[in-house]
């Protein structure tokens, strides 16, 4: 998976800003205190040892949480691990011939703090899987409490169903009808069996009435049940285990004490209350019957009636341990009030005190312990009443989440591994390292990094034992120390003149019996002086530390699929060494890394690629991030705006062109132009040197005529503009040709798209020059984005592309959104069909018009410049 953007939402001077990673290297451009630093901050929070704090909430608007999202694109085989999952859930409703689409599915890394729990977050979710519309999902994060779901393959926990057809969820639902009714027919089996215990209770008195001695015998019992009570009570203190989670027994429930025969209790009732009991008793085995029944239809899909009934059970009995338990603490609390009150306690008082707060401690655990059972009871017993749609959701997002979570692992393990390069001990190379020193760490994070890499590339070590035993024998064999040397310098100065070939100095290694040195030396000088590492700048310590460590980690591998963040690593570097830099860096991110680097030195800009760069700004104490793209608004205005941000002038301060430059309006006009000169065209008819020849999409008309009213032609360059056939192209070259009037048709040339045939056409452009079979496909697609219909006739003749245009496309606002669309959907397919041309008879069977009025603007290029023809005032060709 690939890292392709951060959507900062909340960060420190950040808000609502994305950074998009469209190079794997990338550079962060703007003066300082513009929030480069905060940028690079943002994205190292992708580790998780670099956690969100509430701090870093953004002081313009501290309600917001800190919050951050990395989006990753999957390849191939990952989209096939969500796949892999999509079809096991959907194996669970028999129903894997469903179909899934993954092909747009896109994984987003979520790194949030919640300040109301003063938590960090992070969890992945997958978007973009398709999934068949007959399924619904379980709703995420819900708890199920054990509910259970008849499958067609069984029945399945609720938690282990995430995907499930509306078809299956809708034959459960009878299930829940059916447990609406046996909860009705519960409630009257209570209602009745109560009335019932009424009548035998009144037939018990009356029996109870005739016997003599029953005073006597209900005091007995009730001494003989407080005798129980304590016995219980004691009990109760021993039968916690070591965590005060309770294994006691029910309390005693006040139960009727005796029973009474049927002949007794139709002897002692009155004839009405007789009639009554037997009514309600033949009701009472009605409704058992119906129950019964309603109970055997749902056995066979889960047991839920007889779950709910143990959980009511088990409601019922806690909640009646807790009125005893509570009942009993009071009493406690009641008898240490009145003890605590005495001014003098005797012993046996004393001795009942320490008891009765023993046992108020022990009932308050016990207490607590069934609160909690009765809280867990009663959840489980709500999920079991909930309606099984109540489970499932429509929602993308809880699809998202649900396969976010089930794949946490897997890409969990493939995030990439987070390095922040600093000016720190652990990043820079220290003059002088004892032995000692070395051999007592126990793992290699411990040791200097561009040291480590001292001994891997020198010595080809990596491991800690390996480092330890050679640094054992250069101890000891002074003869092997020699050997060492000698191969620890030979390796190390091929590895630098391969990444710093202008350097004119040369590191060596001295290796001492309890120590390893770093010192410099002029190899020009016969006499040599050696220079310690401090000795040397400041810069030249940067850079070779960085060179042994971001450099030499990413060319033997050992930093691989890494998120690579320097803040400024030009600090204290000569000019050349800062280009030699961004070289390094540039190689470092195509070694599996993205490389993102904060900077403002204008030589750390890659003047071959200005879109590998971000300008960062602040706007009303605001972080602003902006992407610098050509495609967007032009070449030159793009480089206007990126050195702006650095405040200074390209070509004032220095030269970036190169001896031959052909400019363009679009991107399409630059694509195609740049393939035919570059495959379409052999070399002896190229009237310029192709590696010494650049093509520019300058942007609008306007844009490139206010660049050369600022800007003058470098001396020894040539200009070649390229333009449409309008009235902003016809502006633009008029003030050429009249600016840089001694240099027409020498350094500078104008050439406006036209047809050889056709001098009654007055606006053309590159779409009048391209097949209208081309065309149509990208008025087809750009119809289709946006929805505005237009019409298949076809284009009258003499009529332009933008006439037609205006003709077929009445409403000012769809025209505008379609030509956006219709410009990208072309710009594509220019791209596409350029790489599968590869000769010049290529161009003119897929392009001919284009192809026919490039080979005269080439073959009229070469003329003038041969001296064949005499100089016109301008070129329109």
């Amino acid at each position: 998976m690939k890292l392709v953007a951060a959507h900062i939402d909340a960060f420190r001077s950040i808000i609502g800003r994305t950074l998009e990673l469209s190079h794997e290297c990338l550079g962060l451009v703007g003066i300082n205190e513009s929030g480069k630093s905060n940028v690079l901050a943002a994205l190292s929070v992708l580790a998780e040892d670099t956690p969100l704090k509430g701090s870093d909430a953004p002081k313009m608007n501290r309600k917001l949480d800190p919050a951050i999202r990395f989006e990753f694109v999957l390849d191939a085989s990952e989209k096939q691990t969500v796949r892999d999952q999509l079809m096991r859930w959907q194996e669970l409703s028999n129903a894997s011939d469903l179909a899934c689409d993954v092909e747009q599915c896109r994984l987003t890394y979520h790194v949030c703090f919640d300040s109301k729990r003063n938590q960090e977050l992070r969890f992945f979710t997958v978007d973009g899987a398709e999934i068949d519309e007959r399924f619904l999902v379980r709703k995420f994060g819900e708890e199920t409490r054990g509910r259970l779901i008849e499958m067609p393959g069984g029945v399945q926990k609720l938690d282990d169903v995430v995907l499930c057809t509306i078809e299956i969820i809708q034959s459960n639902k009878m299930t829940s009808i059916k447990l609406s009714e046996i909860l009705e027919i519960e409630s009257a089996i209570e209602d009745i069996r109560g009335k019932i215990a009424q009548l035998i209770e009144s037939a018990i008195r009356a029996a109870d009435d005739e016997h003599d001695g029953l005073e006597t015998e209900a005091e007995d019992d009730e001494e003989q049940e407080d005798d129980n009570e304590e016995e219980e009570i004691d009990e109760e203190s021993h039968k916690d285990d070591d965590s005060g989670n309770e294994i006691d027994s029910d309390p005693p429930i006040n139960e009727p004490h005796r029973e009474i025969s049927e002949d007794d209790l139709q002897r002692h009732l009155p004839a009405s209350k007789l009639t009554e009991y037997l009514q309600l008793q033949r009701r009472l085995q009605s409704l058992e019957l119906s129950k019964f029944g309603a109970t055997g239809d749902l056995e066979h899909a889960y047991n839920v009636p007889a779950l709910i009934a143990s959980n009511r059970a088990d409601i019922e009995r806690l909640c009646r341990r807790l009125e005893g338990y509570n009942s009993r603490r009071d009493a406690n609390e009641l008898a240490i009030s009145e003890l605590s009150s005495l001014k003098t306690l005797t012993a046996e008082q004393k001795k009942q005190l320490v008891y009765e707060r023993k046992q108020f401690a022990n009932r308050s655990r016990l207490i607590e312990n069934a609160q909690r059972e009765l809280n867990r009871t009663r959840l489980e017993l709500a999920a079991l009443e909930t309606p099984l749609t109540d489970w499932f959701t429509t929602s993308k997002a809880d699809l998202n989440l649900q396969l976010g979570d089930a794949l946490d692992s897997h890409f969990g393990s493939q995030l990439p591994r987070v390095v922040m390069w600093t000016h720190s001990d652990r990043y820079m190379l220290q003059g002088e390292t004892d032995f000692g020193t070395m051999t007592t760490v126990e793992h290699l994070d411990e040791l200097s990094r561009p040291l480590l890499n001292l001994f891997r590339i020198g010595l080809n070590l990596d491991t800690l034992e390996g480092i330890k035993e050679t640094i054992g024998e250069i101890q000891s064999d002074g003869g092997q120390r020699t050997r060492y040397q000698t191969q620890i310098n030979r390796r190390l100065k091929d590895y630098l003149k391969q990444v710093w070939p202008t350097y004119d100095q040369q590191l060596h290694i001295s290796l001492e019996q309890e120590r390893i040195r770093v010192q410099f030396f002029d190899p020009s000088c016969d006499d040599a002086s050696y220079f310690n590492m401090q000795e040397r700048s400041q810069g030249c310590q940067t850079f070779i530390s960085f060179l042994l460590t971001i450099g030499a980690e990413a060319k033997t591998g050992v930093i691989s699929n890494s998120l690579l963040l320097l803040d400024e690593p030009e600090i204290h570097l000569h000019p050349s060494g800062v280009r030699y830099m961004l070289k390094e860096l540039i190689e470092a991110s195509r070694h599996s890394n993205t490389v993102v680097f904060a900077t403002h030195s204008v030589f750390m800009i890659d003047t071959e690629n200005y879109d590998r760069h971000v300008i960062v700004k602040k706007e009303q104490e605001l972080t602003v991030i902006q992407p610098s793209r050509r495609d967007r608004i032009g070449f030159f205005m793009q480089e206007e705006v990126l050195y702006s941000a650095l405040d200074v002038h390209p070509t004032r301060d220095f030269g970036l062109r190169q001896q031959f430059n052909f400019v363009f309006e679009g991107d399409g006009d630059a694509t195609l132009f740049e393939s035919y000169f570059t495959r379409g065209l052999r070399v002896e008819t190229r009237p310029f040197e192709l590696n010494k020849t650049s093509f520019y999409q300058g942007g609008k008309c306007g844009d490139i005529l206010k660049y050369f009213k600022r800007t003058p032609i470098q001396l020894g360059a040539t200009w070649i503009f390229l333009l449409d056939r309008d009235m902003p192209a016809d502006e633009l070259r008029t003030f050429l040709v009249n600016r840089f009037q001694p240099f027409v048709d020498q350094f500078v040339f104008v050439y406006q798209y036209s047809e050889a045939d056709r001098t009654d056409i007055t606006t053309t452009e590159l779409e009048d020059m391209l097949p209208i079979p081309f065309l149509s496909r990208s008025i087809v697609s750009a119809s289709e984005a946006t929805g505005v219909s237009v019409p298949e006739d076809d284009r009258r003749d003499g009529e332009s592309f933008d006439a037609e245009m205006i003709r077929k496309i009445i409403d000012a606002d769809d025209r505008k959104r379609f030509e956006t669309s219709f410009k990208s959907h072309l710009n594509r397919n220019l791209r596409d069909a350029c790489k599968g041309l590869r000769k010049h008879e290529d161009f003119i069977a897929s392009f001919p018009k284009y192809t026919a009025w490039a080979d005269r603007v080439v073959g009229d290029i070469a003329a003038k410049r041969n001296g064949a023809t005499s100089k016109p005032k301008t070129s329109t060709q």
